[in-house]
């Protein structure tokens, strides 16, 4: 939309050529011409990429994905720590094996089920899945577990939130910069520049994403708080094992799915929202072919001889 807006400005601000054979005004028409055509490609090809993205909708079939994949993670996570349902030695694996069971049949009666997925032959981990210390594969200590699952993840809601923060402050400046243009000639473009970055803010979701972030650093930072003020007898306590994973898990289980249903909804938004624009679209067209249509039968009329 803001190329398309750009472009009309551009061609309307490109002078028509005078009478004559010099080469830079052929130049210039050549221009025009290539701009015009431009202007009638672009909103096609948008269209076309809206279509397209509506009906394979891959932005909900990686969230999807995404959501299995952290729950998986999750439960690799409890087998490695040995906690509630991983404490026997002779059932751990097999448990393990139901609960990713379990999670691929949920995602198999999904949209992202009508996709081809290929096999996975990278390392393993997966690279930036866990904190560069870990293994991913072998058994974990309470402190270990600590450093590598509740203290990572810690940092990473930090530092995302720092990020998430830095780029709203951009994005209202961007919006703030574009309304208050001076040049009436540019007062569409400013204004499709503004409409388009709060349309990217709602897509993104980042005043929600922040906020989610910011909620889910201090509730990790008040279990680390917790199991950091306990006693080393204390720590290796059977039942406050099973409370730092289960509340360590379930803290970062409630931000994925709020994070997975915020995503959600704005796909949805975004998709009704462009659907209201193609049916106005559709509206004033035909508005507008209904009164070319009785513009040209008042012309006709006009230019009928008067009967006497």
């Amino acid at each position: 939309g803001v190329l398309a807006v750009l472009l009309s400005i551009v061609y309307t601000q490109i002078p028509a050529p005078p009478e004559g054979p010099k080469a830079a005004w052929q130049i210039l028409d050549w221009v025009r011409w290539l701009l015009g055509y431009t202007l009638i490609v672009v909103p096609i090809g948008i269209s076309v990429l809206i279509a397209a993205t509506n009906r394979f909708k891959p932005g909900k079939r990686w969230v999807l994905m995404r959501s299995a994949s952290e729950s998986i993670k999750r439960e690799i996570y409890r087998y490695r720590l040995r906690a509630t349902g991983y404490s026997a030695d002779d059932t751990r694996e097999k448990k393990l094996a139901e609960a990713v069971e379990a999670i691929t049949r949920r995602l198999s009666r999904t949209e992202a089920n009508t996709m081809a997925l290929p096999v996975y032959s990278g390392p393993i981990p997966p690279v930036n899945t866990a904190s560069p210390r870990d293994d991913g594969m072998g058994l974990l200590s309470t402190d270990q577990y600590v450093a590598l699952r509740l203290e990572d993840q810690l940092s990473f809601y930090r530092r995302k939130s720092v990020g998430l923060e830095e780029e709203l402050s951009r994005l209202h400046w961007w919006v703030l910069g574009a309304l208050g243009g001076h040049f009436v000639i540019w007062v569409a473009l400013t204004t499709a520049v503004a409409g388009a970055v709060m349309s990217y803010l709602a897509y993104r979701q980042t005043e929600s994403t922040l906020t989610g972030y910011n909620q889910t650093a201090t509730d990790l930072d008040n279990i680390l708080s917790w199991w950091t003020s306990l006693e080393p007898e204390e720590q290796a306590l059977r039942a406050n094992i099973e409370a730092l994973a289960t509340h360590t898990e379930q803290v970062l289980a409630d931000e994925l799915a709020s994070w997975t249903q915020r995503m959600t909804d704005s796909l949805e938004k975004l998709r009704e929202t462009q659907a209201e624009k193609e049916e106005a679209k559709r509206v004033v067209t035909q508005q507008e072919e209904q009164d070319r249509r009785a513009l040209a039968q008042l012309a006709a009329n006009l230019h009928q001889p008067q009967a006497r």
